[in-house]
């Protein structure tokens, strides 16, 4: 039986709590690398900033709803399987808010027919601009002018193109506008009875006028006048001069949105300029000429 010395007991109790110490740091140390954790408030607030962060700088220009429901996909996607029902559902969101969103583009159009134009908007990605016209041949017919746009959506788009069409034409939607869809129609402006158009007619007596100027300069500066407006086209002024009456009858067609009509509103205006002879102002008096005696008849 073998014996223990008094040196070795004495060392053992020694170096027992030395490793008792030494265990416990062992177990403890994991806990002092880690991190503190955060509470739940702090979470949210910081994964809020994430959000605003990426809808700020998303480089296509979506809305803050569509980013974040990105952002919450792409969260999901780290800890759950691509089929997982919430990974379904958030996908099925995203698609349809990107029907809902607005696409905002630029476009730069060279000048051209109408076919050209549909051509030059088929090449944006996501964007659907279709035109139907009975006629073909208008599709060629109907020239656009060059114009360029920039950050703007399909809606900007319907507008300025319907603004640029030639008058003789009219580009409108078929039924709704969705944001990134719509089907126009191209069609000829009627203008026989019965149709869209409408016709507008006033007279005005020109005698008190007639005293300073000639019924030519008064008809002149009335077509002076409208001719200032691009726009007006010469048929859409009619003036038609009663000499028995001293009558002048003018006519113009509006699309049944304004009334009167410019012409009707452009002859009034010129005239309330014009000289006008005063009621006292003998030249507004006609002068006949005094009748004869019928003695000097028969000289």
């Amino acid at each position: 039986m073998g014996c223990v010395s008094l040196s070795e007991m004495h060392l053992t109790k020694i170096l027992f709590p030395v490793r008792c110490v030494a265990l416990g740091l062992f177990l403890v140390a994991p806990l002092f690398g880690q991190p503190a954790s955060a509470s739940p408030k702090e979470v949210k607030a910081a994964e809020a900033k994430t959000k605003a962060d990426v809808s700020a700088a998303d480089p296509r220009g979506e809305s803050r709803e569509l980013a974040n429901a990105r952002f919450d996909l792409e969260a999901l996607s780290l800890h759950l399987g691509d089929n997982h029902p919430d990974i379904v559902s958030q996908r099925l969101k995203i698609a349809h808010l990107e029907r809902l969103e607005p696409r905002k583009f630029s476009l730069d159009f060279s000048g051209g027919p109408v076919a050209s134009f549909i051509a030059a908007v088929a090449r944006i990605e996501g964007i659907s601009f279709n035109v139907i016209a009975s006629d073909q041949e208008d599709l060629r017919a109907a020239v656009i002018p060059p114009f360029s746009l920039r950050n703007i959506t399909l809606v900007t788009l319907l507008e300025v193109s319907s603004r640029l069409i030639p008058r003789e034409f009219v580009l409108e939607p078929a039924g709704g506008v969705e944001p990134n869809s719509v089907v126009c129609i191209l069609r000829r402006r009627s203008v026989g009875p019965g149709t869209a158009y409408m016709s507008d007619f006033e007279s005005f007596q020109l005698t008190p006028y007639l005293a300073d100027q000639s019924i030519d300069d008064i008809i002149g500066a009335i077509r002076a006048a409208w001719e200032l407006n691009p726009a007006h086209t010469a048929d859409g002024l009619r003036l038609k001069y009663h000499p028995a009456t001293s009558i002048l009858l003018v006519s113009g067609q509006t699309d049944g949105h304004r009334s009167p009509s410019e012409a009707i509103d452009i002859t009034r205006k010129v005239l309330s300029q014009v000289k006008r002879a005063s009621a006292k102002d003998p030249k507004s008096t006609p002068v006949t000429a005094p009748a004869v005696p019928p003695e000097r008849e028969k000289k």
